[in-house]
């Protein structure tokens, strides 16, 4: 939606690609070693593997300065696989397509932990049938805190999520750019 929250990306985006990357990688290593003696290093980025995949809508995002059409959140059955504004404007997405293992250290990270039990959502398929109250419920408490600072409180509760970046943000990000 126009004004909304970023794209879901699409499963497997980088896994996939990078772990075809890193098999080639070593391949590549090992014929060197054999024909010359000389050990390689290997080095191979998950967010570098994910941006060559999208290099399509990567390179007409640049190359229009616009982004790609978004899709609605509440297509998602699972809040726990979502982008949620923070207060500094900024976008963190929630990586939990396996939700009940990560519910409970969520409910602590965003002090509800009254919630972990709670009918409406103690396992996936109650999270689903009630993913409108539960996603405006996030909505409401993750816009209360930036985005760095719910990065501590998720990496210290053991919540699996990522910084949102751009299209464009992308050829400035520390990440992107640490091999090259």
């Amino acid at each position: 939606e126009p004004g909304g929250p970023p794209l879901r990306p699409r499963p497997g985006i980088g896994d996939h690609p990078t772990s075809l990357a890193f098999a080639a990688a070593v391949c590549g290593a090992l014929f060197c070693r054999e024909r010359t003696g000389v050990a390689q290093r290997v080095c191979v980025a998950l967010l570098n593997c994910g941006m060559w995949t999208l290099g399509s809508d990567v390179s007409v995002s640049l190359a229009s300065g616009k982004d790609i059409p978004r899709i609605g959140r509440e297509e998602s059955a699972n809040p726990l696989a979502l982008s949620y504004k923070t207060k500094d404007d900024k976008w963190i997405f929630l990586t939990m397509p396996q939700s009940d293992p990560f519910w409970p250290g969520l409910c602590r990270a965003i002090k509800r932990e009254d919630l972990i039990n709670d009918p409406k959502y103690v396992n996936a398929q109650a999270r689903a049938d009630n993913r409108k109250t539960l996603t405006d419920m996030l909505d409401k408490i993750i816009i209360t805190k930036t985005r760095d600072e719910w990065a501590e409180i998720f990496t210290e509760n053991g919540v699996v999520f990522g910084m949102v970046q751009r299209c464009a943000d992308l050829p400035s990000d520390p990440q992107a750019n640490e091999f090259f």
